[in-house]
């Protein structure tokens, strides 16, 4: 019974461990995004707005500026404010603080122009809190666009069931796939596919993903969401 509790005890550590690092893994890579985002987007536009005003300032001075110059550069300015915008959308995705999971999903498939990119769902609300649909879409997109850039489908079907403890979240397409043993190696081995950004996502909402390839059968993503622990606020 002592062997049984010690051993309990551990596996109930070890998924502490596991959640631990997950979060901070979650936290750094949307640090370093939001770095990338300022220091090559909006750094350089900042950058070149002040280098102009000094060179405006010049010419003030000599009496010579011209003031159309100003219109390109409100042009400008709201380049740099739609940068901001994005990064922003990108650190909280306002579609789904406004409308929810399932219609900000529903808004990003139709980006694609594809009528077979079909979102369903037998849910009447998603029974989610927002920090956890906020999460389950930054995983479904980064499902979605590894779906659609590597295997290139021409169906796509995203679909929500709901289940007496779970809510599953379904991805069904017509290409080729992956199995889970190819979704381990690959995160474990590939950087640039942000599979790793999807278990960690995954482990942080105690949720399980399920990559199914079966012999003749459309493959399938299912990705489960316990209710009991994710009550909606």
């Amino acid at each position: 019974m002592r062997e049984k509790e010690a051993e309990h005890t551990m596996v109930i550590k070890n998924k502490e461990v596991m959640l631990l690092k997950a979060v901070f893994k979650a936290q750094e890579d949307e640090r370093e995004s939001l770095a990338g985002n300022l220091h090559d987007e909006v750094g350089p536009l900042l950058a070149a707005l002040k280098l102009r005003i000094s060179l405006y300032r010049r010419h003030i001075n000599k009496g010579e500026f011209d003031t159309t110059n100003l219109e390109e550069e409100e042009k400008n300015i709201d380049n740099i404010i739609n940068n901001v915008r994005t990064v922003s959308h990108n650190l909280t995705p306002q579609l789904v603080l406004k409308f929810g999971l399932i219609e900000a999903l529903k808004n990003h498939l139709s980006h694609y122009n594809n009528p077979n990119f079909q979102l369903k769902s037998d849910l009447t609300a998603c029974q989610l809190d927002k920090h956890v649909q906020i999460n389950v879409y930054r995983i479904a997109l980064e499902l979605i666009n590894n779906i659609i850039k590597y295997d290139k489908p021409s169906k796509l079907l995203v679909e929500f069931r709901d289940d007496v403890s779970d809510v599953n979240l379904e991805f069904t397409h017509n290409s080729r796939g992956i199995s889970h043993e190819e979704f381990e190696r690959f995160a474990d081995e590939s950087k640039g596919l942000g599979l790793n950004s999807i278990k960690s996502r995954t482990i942080l909402i105690n949720g399980t993903i399920n990559f199914i390839l079966e012999q003749g059968k459309n493959p399938v993503i299912k990705l489960s969401i316990p209710k009991e622990e994710h009550g909606k606020n």
